[in-house]
């Protein structure tokens, strides 16, 4: 018969291994692992704010990230340091894309109403979510490039053929005014990028599969390239290595476009139906959204 030392050395090793096990569980339960994708980045968390997330845009001094979400059409901005949603606000019926201009901490975004043939230009206080203008333009699948150093926004209105033009001026009161103005540029554009230091835009026709480069101060054509098949939004241009980057849906590449001789200079096959890219200057890095589905909308 086993003694009563004996028992009792039983007893506690089973309620050590069972103390364990509850640390353990405990442990994982209330502090999981962080999540990897398949490359090894670690995700540092999901925000859920609406559905059909469609562009989003970082201010690299506030940190503030603005999420534009297809529907219900609304525009967030979410601190990732503190993990909250400071505001969020409504535009149109379906945003489209949004930009931030890191030095005014000024959002801009774009909007197309359901069953409405005319979209919106919304401009806001990226900080409090107030509304600082709204001007309206032409409808479609519409796109965004900012020049900031001009102050001059371009809104494409892919279904109207044409570009939208807005010079902003601020008032001494500090009210925001624009007056508008429009280009022709293709027959569908849609893609848009600038380069405030060259005074460049970068349209890319979703009909034609070509970038036009355009000159903003001498307002003429410099150069029509050919790109694979539907350039479509977002569109990059990297200032500082004289590149502009385009998706091409259809076309499933990354064509990237030298700005001093307005050349391609790499096509790259990326997945089907490539939606979005993004680059770090840092680190010579590209990364390219695929979507997987193609988008009939655009023909």
């Amino acid at each position: 018969m086993p003694s009563t030392y004996t028992q009792w050395s039983k007893l506690m090793r089973i309620i050590l291994i069972g103390a364990y096990l509850l640390a353990l569980f405990l442990m994982l339960f209330l502090f999981p692992p962080t999540a990897h994708a398949d490359s090894g980045f670690p995700f540092l968390g999901v925000l859920h704010a609406g559905q059909r997330p469609e562009a989003i845009a970082v201010d690299t001094q506030t940190h503030l990230v603005y999420i534009a979400y297809e529907y219900p059409a609304q525009l967030v901005a979410f601190d990732p340091l503190d993990g909250k949603v400071h505001w969020r606000t409504t535009v149109g019926g379906s945003v489209s894309d949004v930009q931030v201009d890191s030095t005014t901490h000024r959002v801009y975004a774009v909007g197309s109403p359901f069953n409405d043939k005319q979209g919106v230009l919304v401009v806001l206080n990226g900080v409090t979510g107030q509304t600082l203008l709204t001007a309206k333009t032409g409808a479609g699948d519409n796109g965004i490039a900012v020049d900031t150093q001009r102050q001059r926004v371009y809104v494409t209105s892919t279904n109207d053929g044409q570009v939208n033009v807005f010079s902003l001026t601020t008032s001494p009161t500090g009210q925001l005014s624009a007056t508008s103005a429009t280009l022709k540029l293709g027959r569908r554009p849609q893609a848009l990028g600038v380069d405030s230091h060259l005074g460049r835009l970068y349209v890319g026709d979703v009909a034609k599969n070509v970038v036009t480069v355009y000159d903003e101060d001498s307002r003429r054509t410099l150069a029509t390239i050919a790109v694979a098949a539907t350039p479509v939004q977002p569109l990059r241009v990297d200032e500082t290595r004289g590149r502009v980057y385009v998706v091409c849906s259809d076309g499933q590449e990354l064509d990237v476009i030298d700005e001093h001789s307005n050349t391609i200079m790499a096509r790259v096959p990326v997945s089907p139906y490539p939606e979005g890219v993004a680059f770090n200057t840092a680190t010579g890095r590209i990364y390219v959204a695929d979507e997987g589905n193609k988008d009939s909308s655009r023909q």
